[in-house]
């Protein structure tokens, strides 16, 4: 498997919801963007061929994560970890307000060295809430929506881990399709324009996660779902946290919009000592004649 990174410098504010449209992520999670790519390869023809390639695990997805400058920050691994200043409340309060850990600074992290580890949640960006006006009904109701606007030199990016240059090339065609059509709520609001460029893996970043089999723990970087049959195995000795998926369906076949069924997955962020597959997991709920794909399948890193 080859790696690459993808960089994605918003233009514009965004709205990543997570339930609520008052309020707006830093972050987008994996499937989220599955989805973005599979509405978009719909309008290009490969739909199928996208699908093909995550069954087949020609490709793999991280989560979007910050970036801040040339930091790439993923995660706080979901393992405790002992400050060396054993005691310390002021190191026991700064390691827990950690979500994000820069790439340099994970191997500080896990040998409790929590001085040496900067907090980058201020320089990523900022929400703000505006207030909208709905004109399709016949008395105006307002609402609010939250945008994140990212900092000068922050934004998003993805670990793309493909087969082939055959992959790379559809994969970045969907993407800067993407990124011309917005990524996304509102974006008939113009939200969510991006410009991207590729870059290639820090050596560090890349060890870990190519040789993620050879560590005790393993980290993954998506929000992921072992299939029943791993399930009982993946959580021995694991430390995990879990999310509820929803949303909804919007097709060309139905008028209506349809909820997806939920499904519970486990963050990015979780670790395991046992590595699982997951799936693409069909949450359509019999009211649209079609599948409808949600991506949970795990891209390890090892931690220690």
């Amino acid at each position: 498997m080859n790696y690459k990174i993808y960089k994605l410098k918003f233009s514009t504010g965004v709205h990543f919801g997570d339930g609520m449209l008052n309020d707006s992520m830093l972050s987008l999670k994996a499937d989220t963007f599955f989805s973005s790519l599979c509405i978009e390869s719909i309008k290009m023809g490969c739909l199928d061929k996208l699908i093909d390639f995550a069954k087949k695990r020609k490709f793999v997805l991280s989560d979007l994560f910050p970036y801040v400058d040339d930091k790439l920050l993923i995660p706080k691994p979901n393992i405790y970890i002992e400050p060396k200043k054993t005691g310390d409340s002021i190191q026991k309060k700064k390691a827990k307000k950690l979500k994000y850990i820069a790439i340099d600074d994970l191997g500080n992290y896990l040998n409790g060295e929590i001085d040496e580890v900067e907090n980058y949640m201020d320089k990523i960006g900022e929400v703000e809430s505006f207030t909208k006006v709905n004109l399709t009904e016949s008395i105006a109701k307002p609402f609010h929506v939250g945008i994140t606007f990212y900092n000068k030199n922050s934004g998003l990016y993805v670990i793309l881990g493909f087969e082939d240059s055959e992959v790379d090339e559809i994969v970045s065609d969907i993407i800067l399709g993407l990124s011309v059509n917005g990524i996304g709520g509102k974006k008939y609001s113009g939200l969510g324009k991006f410009d991207f460029y590729s870059q290639s893996m820090p050596s560090e970043l890349l060890k870990r996660i190519e040789n993620y089999e050879k560590y005790n723990k393993k980290m993954s970087l998506s929000v992921s779902l072992p299939e029943e049959r791993e399930l009982k195995t993946t959580l021995i000795n694991s430390s995990y946290s879990l999310e509820k998926r929803s949303g909804f369906v919007y097709s060309s076949e139905s008028d209506n919009i349809t909820k997806k069924k939920d499904l519970f997955v486990f963050s990015s962020g979780s670790c395991f000592e046992n590595c699982y597959e997951g799936d693409i997991y069909d949450v359509s709920n019999g009211l649209v004649n079609h599948p409808v794909y949600r991506y949970a399948i795990p891209m390890f890193m090892g931690v220690k």
